[in-house]
Formats: structure tokens, C-alpha cells, sequence
């Protein structure tokens, strides 16, 4: 008898793990921009087609326009594990990874003639 109890204990302790591990994962992401933008149009967008391609074991639920802080917060929250995705921009990011910020640092060309020869190839490029 003790033993059946023991083995059912085992079962039932057995199935809710799995359960569990089946579990929807919700994840956040958190943006500064406003709900007309199409940054977050696009965001909803992903949201959707994770739910679909996962057969919905991860929905994404978007916040947007600050509604989770600014975008020093949202950063914030990133590092603390409170929001799972984000938007940011190259300057904000380098606070955490510094190279990442050259991004932002300005175009510098040597003379007159090197961005029009940048032009050109550009343009010989797409044809």
C-alpha cells in the first residue's frame, strides 16, 4: 500500500514537471516609440509570427511608448532580466559594449573626391 502511494506520488510529481516544462514562456519587449510608429507595428508582427512558429510555447506581449520607463530604464531592465527584448539605439548599447558605438560616430571622408568615388561604386553595384 505505502508503496502504490509512494509510486502514484512519483507519477503525479512526474506529470506536473512536464507540464511545466510545457508551459507557455512569456517574454517582453519594451520600445520608446509610439503605437503608429512602424517600429512597432513591426514588434506586434514578431509577436505574432513567435506564437505561430512555436505553435504558441512563447508569446510576446510589446510595451509601448515608455510604458515600461525610458529608453535608460528599459536598458536597465534588459541587464536585470525584467524585460527580455528591447529596441535601442547604438549609443545606448555602447554603454554595455562600448565598440558597438562606433556606429554612431560620424562619416569621415579623406578629400572631396572620396565620397564621390563611394557614390559610384554604390551605384555600379546595383546594376
Amino acid at each position: 500500500m505505502k508503496r502504490n502511494r509512494t509510486a502514484a506520488a512519483l507519477g503525479i510529481a512526474l506529470a506536473l514537471a512536464c507540464s511545466a516544462a510545457q508551459a507557455q514562456q512569456k517574454l517582453k519587449f519594451a520600445h520608446v516609440y509610439e503605437t503608429s510608429e512602424p517600429y512597432h507595428t513591426a514588434a506586434v508582427w514578431a509577436a505574432g509570427e513567435i506564437g505561430k512558429r512555436t505553435a504558441n510555447r512563447y508569446a510576446m506581449e510589446v510595451f509601448p511608448a515608455s510604458s515600461l520607463g525610458n529608453e535608460t530604464q528599459i536598458n536597465q531592465s534588459l541587464t536585470l532580466s525584467t524585460v527580455d527584448i528591447i529596441y535601442t539605439g547604438q549609443l545606448f548599447a555602447g554603454r554595455s559594449f562600448g565598440p558597438i558605438s562606433i556606429g554612431g560616430a560620424p562619416a569621415r571622408f579623406a578629400g572631396a573626391v572620396h565620397p564621390a568615388s563611394w557614390r559610384s561604386c554604390r551605384s555600379s553595384a546595383r546594376e
